[in-house]
């Protein structure tokens, strides 16, 4: 939700699946709650950053994540396993 609303995200590593560091979130190693808040001081600081990060959140989701995208890629999986007559 915060990706497809544009906004900048912070989180633990183990949360970012399919993102990146740095392109679309600011990842912080997991369970370091000093980094983490390390990070979101540095997006304050920086609104330039941020305001990639949250544009390219954005984007990914529109690409990668979007249903009509998924739809796309599991119809695509199913013409290739099942014959087509």
């Amino acid at each position: 939700n915060y990706m497809m609303s544009a906004k900048p995200i912070v989180c633990f590593e183990a949360a970012a699946k399919g993102v990146r560091h740095l392109e679309e979130v600011f990842t912080v190693p997991n369970h370091d709650w000093q980094k983490l808040g390390e990070a979101i001081v540095t997006l304050l600081r920086d609104p330039a950053l941020a305001k990639r990060l949250a544009a390219n959140a954005r984007e990914t989701v529109l690409n990668t994540f979007d249903w009509r995208v998924l739809a796309k890629k599991i119809e695509s999986i199913y013409e290739q396993l099942l014959p087509v007559n």
